[in-house]
């Protein structure tokens, strides 16, 4: 730009630190201390490429050529990722998301269990798991790979669901996979949601770093206002009506659908979201109840 053009010094101190390194031409070096040559990524024809050169009196940014076969300096840049460039869950950060363009899909491998998942950039400008979590009970999640500040062990399948203990399970009865994993609230919250927590937001979530769940102040449902009806949003969601799970059975499997969020509402109950083709509403759900969860990017 202007600026650059009459102030090579700024190049030349920091932070950018570049330095007159000249170039070299087969076995020859030429202009060290006296001019800086880095190349660009550009082809300016068959033989010849743009580069950056830069003297004491002035910078030309890219509109010189030199053969390619010239030996010049290099400085990397780091283009801004979108959800395509990348390859699993936990590399996931809200920049990413925010670079990447609505309607964009990807499949990514949670590195936990090697579970992949398919996530999309959705209408309401966030990035959601467009399939339930599957992650399986009696493992240790970390900070290294989880959304958790401390350790959380995720307890193990339990027949024995209480409010504040247990309560991980796989549903096997009605042979459908998209169902995922059901989680009471506490194990939804990584241990963060307790009888004790009556209003607010959980801590923590079995989410996969770089992920949480949505709030219970309405994120659910501003997607589904975005996409306008329940056909679209079962369309661009992959919503499942996979039901809840209480005690030792699940019920309402192909009838409702029920997505956990991080808020409670009292010592018994959590905000939950809960589907059909005519019912979209945030409700209170007993933390002690299994329900689906989507991820949703910080």
């Amino acid at each position: 730009n202007s600026g650059s053009t009459s102030n090579p010094s700024g190049l030349m101190s920091a932070p950018a630190n570049f330095v007159y390194s000249g170039y070299l031409d087969g076995s020859t070096f030429s202009n060290h201390g006296s001019g800086g040559y880095y190349w660009s990524s550009t082809a300016y024809t068959a033989n010849k490429a743009s580069f950056l050169f830069f003297r004491s009196t002035g910078v030309d940014p890219g509109t010189n050529t030199y053969g390619k076969y010239y030996g010049l300096s290099v400085r990397c840049v780091v283009d801004s990722p979108d959800l395509t460039k990348i390859s699993t869950m936990q590399e996931m950060t809200s920049d990413i998301c925010a670079a990447t363009t609505v309607g964009t899909t990807a499949t990514l491998r949670d590195t936990r269990d090697n579970s992949t998942y398919s996530v999309a950039k959705l209408a309401d400008n966030k990035c959601w798991m467009t399939q339930n979590l599957r992650l399986a009970g009696s493992r240790t999640l970390t900070s290294a790979d989880s959304n958790v500040s401390s350790n959380f062990t995720l307890p193990a399948s339990s027949t024995n669901w209480g409010t504040t203990d247990d309560g991980v399970a796989r549903t096997n009865n009605s042979g459908n996979t998209s169902y995922g994993v059901y989680y009471n609230w506490y194990a939804a919250t990584a241990g963060s949601g307790t009888a004790e927590m009556t209003s607010g937001d959980a801590a923590s979530s079995v989410c996969p770093k770089g992920w949480r769940l949505p709030d219970g102040r309405g994120e659910s449902q501003v997607l589904y206002d975005a996409y306008g009806n329940y056909d679209s949003f079962i369309s661009a969601t992959s919503a499942v009506l996979s039901g809840s799970w209480y005690i030792s059975s699940a019920g309402g499997q192909g009838s409702y659908g029920y997505w956990w969020s991080r808020t409670a509402s009292s010592a018994s109950s959590a905000y939950s979201w809960n589907f059909n083709s005519s019912v979209h509403q945030l409700i209170n759900s007993n933390k002690s109840y299994g329900h689906s969860i989507r991820c949703i990017t910080e």
